[in-house]
């Protein structure tokens, strides 16, 4: 449970980064987020945010595709990775 006034980059840095990390550092990992949460309680601005905060989906992203440039690279060259979002409202 984050508190309203918590910054996007503090969401990922908790919780994207880590999870992010122990995907890529192991074989055939999966990364699940899930918000939950009342109407207008933010989960749709953590996920995606806005064009000048961009959301936990955007850091996640950023950090998948930068983790396969240069020499740094944690993944593979010819690895195949996939990426999906499902959203679903009930």
């Amino acid at each position: 449970v984050w508190d309203q006034p918590t910054s996007q980059g503090a969401v990922y840095d908790a919780f994207g980064a880590p999870a992010l990390s122990d995907c890529i550092g192991g074989e055939e990992q999966d990364v699940t987020v899930l918000a939950y949460g009342v109407t207008g309680s933010g989960k749709t601005h953590t996920i995606f945010g806005s064009a000048t905060d961009p959301g936990l989906a955007f850091h996640m992203l950023t950090a998948l595709y930068a983790s396969q440039r240069g020499d740094e690279g944690v993944i593979p060259a010819n690895a195949v990775v996939g990426v999906g979002i499902t959203m679903v409202e009930v």
